[in-house]
C-alpha cells in the first residue's frame, strides 16, 4: 500500500470499494493476510457505504447477460471515435444461498460478530453534510461523485469533532486525486488489489 507520506495511521475509513473487496476476501479466503494491515488498526465505514454495499451485492446477486456495445472512446486528436463493437460476456447470478451467507457476513461485521474483521459505522449527520458541501467544490476539477464526497466528509468531520485522523482506504482514482488535492485527508491506496 501506499500512503501519503504522513505517520502511520491507526484508524481507517474504508470506502465502499475496499469494503466489498475485504468481504470478497473473507468469503473466499478467511485467512488472507490482504487485510492485516488493516486489522492491526481500528476500521470505520460510513452510513452511506453500510447501504452502498447492498447495491454492490445486487449487481453480483443479479448477473448480467451478455452485451454488444460500440466504443465511444477518441482515439485521434481530430476527435475521431473508435466505434468498434465490443462484447461483454454474460455472468451468472449467484444463487441465494450465497447471498443469504454474503449477506449474514456483512451484518456480522458491521455487528462486530465476525471474528476475522469488524468495522465501527459512523453516521451522517448534518455536520457530515455541511463538509460534503464544501468538499464537492473539488468535483469541478476531478470527476468524483457526492457519495464519494460524502465519504471524504465523514473523515473530515470525526476529525474535528473527535480529533483522530480517519486514514480514508480506496481504490477511486477521482476521490484520491481530490483528497490530494485537499491536503487535509490522511488516505491509503493498495497499489494493486488486495490479493
Amino acid at each position: 500500500m501506499q500512503n501519503n507520506g504522513q505517520t502511520s495511521q491507526n484508524h481507517y475509513l474504508l470506502d465502499t470499494n475496499i469494503f466489498f473487496h475485504i468481504i470478497e476476501l473473507i468469503a473466499n479466503a478467511p485467512s488472507h493476510s490482504g487485510i492485516q494491515k488493516l486489522q492491526e488498526g481500528h476500521c470505520y465505514i460510513s452510513e452511506l457505504t453500510r447501504i452502498e454495499i447492498i447495491s454492490v451485492l445486487g449487481k453480483y446477486a443479479r448477473g448480467m447477460s451478455s452485451q454488444t456495445q460500440i466504443c465511444n472512446k477518441i482515439i485521434s486528436e481530430t476527435g475521431s471515435v473508435c466505434g468498434k463493437k465490443f462484447c461483454v460476456a454474460a455472468k451468472k447470478g449467484w444463487k441465494k444461498r450465497v447471498i443469504a451467507d454474503w449477506r449474514k457476513l456483512i451484518k456480522d461485521i458491521v455487528t462486530g460478530n465476525c471474528p476475522m474483521f469488524t468495522v465501527e459505522t459512523i453516521p451522517v449527520t448534518h455536520e457530515v453534510c455541511e463538509e460534503a458541501r464544501l468538499f464537492i467544490s473539488h468535483a469541478l476539477r476531478y470527476h468524483f461523485g457526492s457519495l464519494d464526497a460524502m465519504i471524504a466528509a465523514t473523515a473530515i468531520e470525526y476529525k474535528k469533532r473527535t480529533g483522530i485522523d480517519l486514514t480514508i482506504v480506496t481504490y477511486d482514482k477521482k476521490l484520491l486525486a481530490a483528497i490530494k488535492a485537499d491536503g487535509t485527508i490522511p488516505y491509503i491506496t493498495p497499489s494493486s488489489p488486495m490479493s
